[in-house]
């Protein structure tokens, strides 16, 4: 029975091995703005991105409502995410086309000419080879604004050919509802996709178990490169157990906090068990970073080396063991 439950166990991981390596890789992250989140293949807790992260077929991708995102497609095609939106990543092998399923929220589309692409919602398909499209989807419907292109339109109760410059209207027991717009009447969030700061962390490089070590965050002016002086609301995690951070040497220490940075400057303290951990840094006009943090167990024992010169008149060395208590 033993050996039946064993056999079992290896068969399963075999199995979640296999279907995690058939996931097709689809899009990178190249560029985020304040807090953005992702879940792999749908399952388990939303985890903050990191700049060059790969998503795969089933992930989940969030942005906040200070959040922004950019997703480069490995065809060519690119992606930018607008404040509070959430998509899943979708494919199809057989086809060789790749989709968007939008949850809520909108997003903007640059689809490389030749490129299968479709952004699905729950009201409807759009349908793409080779455009410029922008998408907006919540509980009431879907809506979508054709920049450059053509885009197959459907749902349930119809089906039209979207041109540049209109904009079509999807709701639930209705037919796709087209109409034509002015230039100036296309969205225009995408080109808003640059930080206003930059981030930099310094820390000691050796730091010791149970010990509390400072970080040291600064903020520049991405133009000027001078200390930046607008306020700013920076939200700081532990990706691990084991590491907590706070405001001051002495405060309680805790997973999660927000550092209020005045005039460009600001310092945050950390202690943890041994081990690797990552820091996540966000906020609203920054590019978020990771900071990698190794800490170092407490040693319990030392070793001294002792070199004489013997009756022979040569030199010897003994190294001598001692336990630390």
């Amino acid at each position: 029975m033993k050996k039946f439950f064993v056999l079992f166990l290896i068969l399963c991981f075999i199995s979640l091995s296999y279907s995690i390596e058939k996931r097709s890789a689809l899009a990178t992250l190249t560029f985020y703005l304040g807090q953005v989140f992702f879940k792999s293949n749908d399952i388990g807790d939303f985890q903050p991105v990191q700049k060059g992260m790969t998503f795969y077929e089933g992930d989940v991708l969030k942005t906040q409502d200070d959040g922004k995102a950019e997703i480069f497609f490995y065809t060519g095609s690119k992606t930018r995410i607008a404040n509070g939106t959430e998509i899943i990543f979708k494919s199809d092998e057989k086809t060789k086309s790749k989709s968007i399923f939008i949850n809520v929220g909108q997003i903007w589309n640059q689809i490389r000419k030749g490129d299968k692409f479709d952004v699905e919602s729950i009201h409807g398909v759009a349908s793409v080879k080779g455009t410029e499209f922008d998408v907006a989807n919540d509980d009431d419907g879907m809506e979508l604004w054709v920049v450059e292109g053509l885009v197959n339109i459907k749902n349930d109760n119809g089906e039209i050919l979207a041109e540049k410059n209109t904009q079509t209207r999807l709701r639930k027991g209705f037919s796709p509802n087209k109409i034509g717009v002015n230039r100036s009447d296309l969205p225009v969030w995408q080109n808003d996709f640059s930080a206003e700061a930059l981030l930099t962390l310094s820390s000691p490089g050796q730091k010791q178990e149970g010990k509390p070590f400072k970080v040291n965050i600064t903020l520049k002016d991405s133009k000027t490169d001078k200390l930046f002086t607008d306020e700013m609301l920076l939200s700081v995690k532990s990706l691990s157990r084991g590491l907590d951070i706070a405001l001051a040497k002495d405060n309680e220490y805790t997973q999660s906090l927000e550092v209020n940075i005045v005039d460009g400057k600001a310092e945050l303290w950390v202690k943890g068990q041994s081990g690797d951990y990552e820091i996540n840094f966000t906020g609203r006009k920054i590019t978020g970073q990771n900071l990698p943090v190794k800490i170092d167990p407490i040693p319990n024992q030392r070793t001294v080396e002792l070199r004489f010169t013997g009756k022979d008149l040569k030199e010897h060395q003994i190294d001598l063991k001692y336990s630390l208590k």
